[in-house]
This record gives C-alpha cells, structure tokens and sequence, in this order.
C-alpha cells in the first residue's frame, strides 16, 4: 500500500465518521427535546386513602348531624342463684376432668 493510498482510506473514514457524528448529534438532539417536555410536564400526584385535606365536600349540617358516641353497654349482672348454679357445674366439671388424670 502506498502513502497515498492510505491517506485516501484515512480521509474517507474521517468523512465517514463526521457524518455519523452528526447523525448521533442529531439523534442526541431529539431525545434532549423529549427528555425537557417530561421534565416540564407535572408529574401526577400520588393519593393517599380517605378524604383530601380542605375538602369542600363536608357541611355543617352533615357535622351536626354526625351520630353520637354510643352508650357503653352495660354488662349482665347474676343472681346469686345464678352464679351458685354456674359454680356447681364448674365444681362438677372440674372432678370429672381431674378423674381423667388420676
């Protein structure tokens, strides 16, 4: 291969890989463009469960409304009838489970 030869191959591949470059550079271009609308697009915002705050959908009326706390419920009282009779059958209950063991 001569000098001259080989300049040549030289100067076409640098003319080869100028028109890539600008090929890329345009590429790299249009993706710059793409990336700087989402950029500039708000991004949506992530909701979190029950009512927004200052919602405007609450009224005072539906406030007032609002039931109010419940009343404790009372517990069942014994008679002392009852609570003999509930004894008894522990009583029993507890002898026929302690026979199984002995």
């Amino acid at each position: 291969m001569s000098l001259e030869n080989v300049a040549q191959t030289l100067k076409a591949s640098i003319v080869d890989l100028q028109e890539e470059r600008e090929k890329v550079n345009t590429k790299i271009d249009a993706l710059r463009s793409v990336l700087a609308s989402l950029d500039a697009a708000p991004a949506p915002k992530k909701r979190g469960p029950g009512r927004p705050k200052g919602s405007k959908n609450k009224t005072t009326e539906t406030v007032a409304a609002a039931p109010k706390t419940r009343k404790k419920r009372k517990r069942a009282k014994w008679t002392p009838e009852q609570k003999a009779a509930a004894a008894e059958r522990m009583r029993k209950y507890w002898a026929n489970r302690n026979q199984g063991n002995a």
